[in-house]
């Protein structure tokens, strides 16, 4: 079989920045200097030039192009996109073509910022966006949160109707940011004890965070692009650093983490390989579908599930590649095929290698479909035993969790087993509420659980019988490589 790879596209969104550009006034050919870069934290990426327009083309032009709307430091915020920012004071860079009016800019401004005017008569306009004008083209609004306060309206930042310099030309474009305020992320550490952590961290910019990478160095957030929750588009956070990018480009499908620590993102038709400055595309032509794909956690195998056709009646063949012996294997039409998946109208089936057994665990989605067992030695599928299949109600939320060592494997809806199938744990009392996570270090494994209105985070040591509660409002992101604590976070 001949694997396709395919660069595409630059992993970064361009973003714009007008440094180096040549700007023209309205009155004289004067060269202002370079414009500050407003997102630092992007790198290897192409500056974008305002058009520099002769004195003509100025006369003639009644509607001003390519003026420009940023958010200082967030390399993803749209343009006409509702979204959420935290309550703090927010800088927007705006950069014209031409010199315009300040007073006329400076109106305008406050006169677009609420959308709903008759929800916000205590709140005065003036009070809540301060103006800095870097030169003649480029003018810094600062949205002082703290003042605007309410988060049920939406507020607007545009100079939609602004003058330029000689007063006979109205900016007409009615580009804009749309948003309302939200609350923040903060992060912490809960220890083995159980104990709470200072903050460590706030996630920027209202964003949410995912998953922790596996070695707990980078960070997926999202960021909601529209109040009914629908769309989203996905960033990177280095933790140390705390810088952000925005990752490139915007898909339905949601970014993970591979084993080998690599983020990747699986559409019907490839496997993207995202990392810092080029996607890697892999394809198959002789097979068009891709359902699943994972990398074992020593990185010796990689296994695509493949198919010709996404019909229910088409069955899946298994690619497995031994990455040290540099060979593989193709197994035609081995599985079922899934059900499409309600989200992105497509077929996956979640993949979860199990601890000191060359095994892969295969996941079915759909009414009544059977979990199975692929075993790597013998190339054999079998079904899975009865105590490992899931119940197909949560798409992956059911997928059997394994220890690091093996010796346990965790069911949301049941308890914790031995590998020999033997129930160690029935949850009790303390039933999770969402994923679990096992620690790298030892058998513990952590959730979060109710009780009543009150929620905590649960530590249950499978050997010992140990269970250590944490009260708080807290979403589990994953443990620290060394296993000494979990990072959690929650809205403040």
């Amino acid at each position: 079989m001949q694997l396709k790879r395919c660069i595409t596209f630059s992993l970064l969104l361009t973003l714009f920045t007008s440094t180096g550009c040549t700007l023209l006034q309205t009155e004289n050919t004067t060269i202002y200097p370079k414009l500050p870069k407003t997102a630092s934290p992007i790198v290897g990426i192409e500056s974008k030039q305002i058009p520099t327009l002769s004195k003509e083309e100025l006369n003639q032009s009644e509607i001003l192009p390519e003026w420009q709307i940023e958010l200082v430091g967030d390399p993803g915020v749209q343009l006409d996109i509702e979204t959420y920012f935290p309550p703090e004071k927010l800088s927007f860079i705006v950069t014209f073509n031409r010199e315009m009016d300040r007073t006329s800019v400076e109106e305008a401004f406050q006169r677009n910022l609420f959308s709903q005017a008759q929800e916000v008569e205590d709140l005065d306009p003036a009070s809540i966006l301060e103006f800095n004008w870097i030169n003649p083209i480029q003018v810094e609004v600062a949205f002082n949160g703290e003042k605007a306060k309410s988060r049920s309206i939406d507020y607007t930042i545009s100079p939609q109707g602004a003058f330029t310099k000689e007063g006979n030309r109205v900016l007409e474009d009615q580009k804009k940011i749309t948003f309302r305020l939200a609350h923040k992320s903060m992060l912490y550490q809960i220890d083995k004890k159980g104990e709470l952590s200072k903050p460590i961290a706030d996630v920027p910019f209202s964003l949410t965070p995912v998953s922790i990478s596996p070695n707990g160095t980078e960070m997926i957030l999202q960021r909601t692009i529209s109040y009914q929750g629908n769309d989203i588009i996905p960033y990177l956070y280095d933790l140390k650093s705390k810088k952000i990018v925005k990752i490139y480009p915007k898909r339905s499908e949601a970014p993970f983490w591979g084993n080998d620590h690599k983020l990747y993102t699986l559409t019907e038709n490839s496997l993207i390989e995202m990392s810092d400055e080029d996607e890697q595309w892999i394809e198959f032509g002789e097979y068009p579908y891709i359902h699943g794909w994972s990398i074992s956690p020593d990185l010796r195998y990689e296994v695509f599930l493949l198919s010709k056709s996404k019909d229910l009646e088409t069955r899946v063949t298994l690619l497995m590649k031994d990455l040290l012996a540099q060979s593989e294997q193709i197994y035609e039409n081995l599985l079922p095929m899934n059900d499409l998946d309600a989200d992105h109208k497509q077929v996956f089936f979640p993949l979860t290698w199990i601890p000191n057994k060359n095994q892969l665990f295969i996941e079915s989605f759909g009414t009544n479909k059977k979990d199975w067992l692929f075993d790597l030695d013998t190339g054999k599928l079998s079904e899975a035993p009865k105590y490992l299949q899931a119940d197909h109600q949560f798409f992956e939320l059911e997928s059997p969790k394994w220890s690091k060592d093996g010796r346990y494997v965790a069911l949301i809806n049941s308890g914790i087993y031995s590998s020999e199938g033997k129930l160690q744990y029935d949850w009790g009392i303390n039933p999770p509420t969402g994923a679990l996570y096992w620690n790298p270090q030892s058998p513990v494994i952590a959730y979060e659980s109710y009780s009543g209105d009150e929620k905590r985070i649960i530590q249950y040591n499978v050997d010992t019988g140990k269970t250590i509660s944490t009260k708080g409002n807290f979403t589990i992101l994953g443990w620290t490589p060394d296993g000494i604590s979990l990072l959690v976070y929650r809205e403040e």
